[in-house]
């Protein structure tokens, strides 16, 4: 199967942002590898854009965001994917 190339879109500092992205709010607490999982499969399809999360669940007896950040860390240094062609952001919820 072939797929069309991802479009971007050039920001004002001149940076190109994949216009498609793979959200990362999933899994469960203790899941991780769930998202890590995720994370490859998406890396490999050609996915550059990688939206995360830092849940406002985060606290001493939940760490769902932070288990999400951690798997999503670990895909994209496992993957040999060049840092300088990945596009991750986070925010807060």
């Amino acid at each position: 199967m072939k797929f069309e190339p991802i479009p971007t879109y050039t920001l004002n500092d001149g940076n190109k942002m994949p216009g498609i992205g793979m959200g990362c709010f999933m899994g469960y607490r203790g899941d991780g590898e769930e998202t890590a999982r995720t994370v490859k499969i998406a890396l490999e399809l050609g996915y550059r854009h990688i939206d995360t999360v830092i849940s406002n669940l985060v606290g001493p007896t939940n760490l769902r965001g932070i288990e999400n950040e951690i798997s999503v860390g670990r895909s994209i240094a496992e993957s040999g994917v060049p840092r300088e062609e990945l596009f991750v952001v986070t925010k807060l919820a």
